[in-house]
């Protein structure tokens, strides 16, 4: 039987199969590299740090630190769950051995119907300078929107902001260190960080679909050349 699929066809497969199976290769060793961070935050998770000075540790680690709030709330804008609207609730604070400052995430609270309002204050009460122990995890700062405003004091001592590099005091400018508070568990709020913006799985499903794809390029193009070399063959017979 005759298989003769033409250059045209040639060149298309040869060129498409390549790049779909590069595609799902590619995939498949993102969907490796999501397991290897998601296991090593696992790890982390198990080992509480005691970090009272110096730099913060890694992203994702556990650690209790001594702190003294500011007395300031931040409301970190245009945060989202669910499909529901919301703001991201950071305290300013700083550690009580070296006043080193860092930022206390609360988490993520519901916002009003209208702007003009922020949410109820989660200030803990406490007095001024009173020192307090927390728990929480080490977090990497949130992406930065194209289009800021800047930070807007709705009320004394709360603020709205765009994002963490304009904020209303530069001591705790772009580079302090966040912590996700878990601990006193009263304080702590719903927690929406997701350390990896897609799943391995989902990764593995387009993975999926790319080798599918280069599977049906080369059963098309088997079908398509027997196909063409039996037209071929009956039309050399015919002119016979």
């Amino acid at each position: 039987m005759a298989f003769r699929p033409g250059w045209a066809m040639t060149a298309f497969v040869l060129f498409f199969l390549p790049v779909t199976l590069a595609l799902g290769m590619w995939q498949l060793n993102r969907a490796d590299e999501k397991n290897q961070l998601l296991s090593a935050l696992a790890q982390q998770a198990e080992m509480l740090q005691q970090w009272d000075q110096g730099p913060a540790p890694a992203p994702g680690t556990p650690v209790s630190s001594c702190v003294v709030l500011a007395g300031t709330e931040w409301h970190l804008d245009n945060r989202t769950m669910d499909g529901r609207v919301g703001y991201d609730l950071y305290w300013p604070a700083r550690l009580c051995s070296d006043g080193a400052p860092l930022l206390i995430r609360a988490g993520w609270l519901e916002g009003p119907a209208t702007r003009d309002r922020l949410p109820a204050s989660r200030l803990p009460d406490l007095p001024p300078g009173q020192a307090t122990s927390i728990q929480g995890q080490i977090r990497p700062a949130p992406g930065t929107p194209w289009l800021t405003a800047g930070a807007q004091q709705v009320e004394s001592g709360r603020w709205r902001l765009q994002n963490l590099t304009d904020v209303p005091d530069q001591e705790w400018g772009e580079d302090t260190p966040i912590v996700q508070i878990t601990q006193p568990e009263p304080w702590a709020l719903v927690d929406n960080w997701d350390p990896v913006n897609m799943p391995p799985e989902r990764h593995i499903g387009y993975a999926i679909q790319w080798f599918g794809l280069a599977a049906v390029l080369v059963v098309g193009f088997l079908i398509w050349g027997f196909h063409r070399g039996r037209a071929t063959a009956r039309s050399t017979d015919s002119n016979e």
